[in-house]
């Protein structure tokens, strides 16, 4: 498939000098790993999940940990 759409001019700015992206994410998730929420959330089981939507519960804890720290930016 072609798309038809072509970008003639794309450009960002980034004018402020102390902006980093998702700067507060980083020493949550440390934290979260440091007191072993992974390792807690490797304990939780979803089993009438038909969907494999009871795979990788650390890493489904860790983005919610991620989104809910999102919402609040």
């Amino acid at each position: 498939m072609q798309s038809s759409h072509v970008a003639v001019h794309v450009s960002a700015l980034f004018d402020e000098p102390n902006l980093i992206a998702d700067a507060g994410l980083l020493p949550l998730v440390a934290l979260a790993e440091r007191v072993g929420l992974p390792g807690l959330a490797a304990h939780v089981r979803i089993e009438a999940a038909d969907n494999s939507g009871g795979a990788h519960p650390a890493a489904k804890v860790m983005s919610l940990l991620g989104g809910a720290l999102e919402q609040r930016a």
